[in-house]
């Protein structure tokens, strides 16, 4: 972050970053005076030892005395993306996406492609992958009676069998609690309490278990920025290869590249490969309402690690106490 400037005469904020910090870019909320002269130089980021964070602020020009500190506001991460840059449909092969790699040490990156990463792993490294599966959660349907759309989509399971959801519903102002969806002749949604932004808790009614009612009916959950409708090869690219246990509604994106052979050559490579779960939520794709960063509240999201992958993201120790050394890279 650069050099320090001098400690207040209080010495417990450290004023670092001169130019290289924007001036409300730092986060937390304490209020202070700053009590330095700075060497008339101009400090932007400061950080409170006590809170072991940084706390967002400004001295002008003349370097005053105290300043207002100011929250991070979410449009400090905008950015232009254009359209054109975001593909709308997987490579026909899933290892041949470009990949960046970036040598910290020497401070240099490169262009590769995804089929190139197993060459990067050593004897002790550990490769955490995520075996969580898609679930076909998104559903469409109709009040009873009319043929007005309305779309469900299921967000977080409330019950092991699937039956009772965390759900989006659209539009949410037309349905009420009590109310019904038909999604297919085996298939009916109802709405059993309502939330904000649309959310509501659903109830799948059906002649088939819930799990196979959706299988047959649900579709994709692609994300929003693919404007396409889903197809039957979704099905089968919208997942990881090692996806096992049902539970999340957006895919966990960094596994998707992984075939059978480079897991394969990851392992002649001399890792280790760790299986845990987590389920992919709501959190991961629901628009952030809030202007600043402190304000925002986002959704969980439920995990499980085995007993047999503890072992290998912990190793015991050996020795005379020394912790095998593991590198761990966790891909989605």
């Amino acid at each position: 972050l650069g050099q320090s400037c001098p400690n207040n005469r209080n010495d417990r904020t450290q004023m670092f970053a001169r130019g290289e910090l924007r001036d409300y870019a730092a986060i937390g909320r304490v209020s202070r005076d700053l009590r330095s002269d700075n060497r008339g130089e101009d400090a932007r980021g400061v950080l409170d030892h006590r809170r072991g964070g940084f706390v967002a602020g400004r001295l002008n020009s003349e370097n005053s005395h105290s300043s207002s500190l100011v929250s991070v506001r979410l449009s400090d991460f905008d950015f232009h993306l254009p359209e054109s840059l975001i593909a709308q449909a997987p490579l026909a092969d899933r290892d041949g996406a470009r990949m960046l790699v970036l040598d910290r040490k020497a401070g240099t990156w490169q262009d590769c492609v995804f089929r190139d990463f197993p060459s990067y792993l050593s004897p002790g490294d550990c490769l955490v992958l995520n075996d969580s599966r898609v679930l076909p959660s998104r559903l469409l349907g109709h009040r009873p009676g009319t043929t007005g759309k309305i779309e469900v989509f299921l967000t977080k399971p409330l019950t092991s069998d699937f039956s009772q959801w965390e759900a989006l519903v659209k539009p949410g102002r037309k349905m009420g609690v009590g109310e019904t969806v038909v999604i297919s002749e085996e298939l009916s949604v109802e709405v059993m309490g309502r939330g904000e932004h649309g959310e509501r808790t659903v109830r799948l009614i059906s002649s088939v278990p819930a799990m196979a009612a959706l299988e047959k009916a649900g579709h994709v959950p692609l994300p929003p920025y693919i404007r396409r409708p889903d197809s039957a090869a979704d099905r089968e690219r919208y997942q990881t290869v090692f996806a096992a246990t049902p539970g999340s509604v957006a895919a966990p994106t960094a596994g998707l590249h992984f075939t059978p052979e480079v897991l394969q050559r990851c392992e002649a490579a001399g890792a280790e490969i760790a299986r845990v779960t987590l389920h992919v939520g709501l959190g991961t794709f629901q628009p952030i309402r809030e202007d600043t960063l402190e304000d925002v509240k986002l959704h969980t999201e439920s995990f499980e690690v085995s007993s047999a992958a503890r072992p290998r993201l912990h190793p015991p120790l050996e020795g005379e106490g020394q912790a095998s050394a593991k590198r761990t890279t966790g891909v989605g």
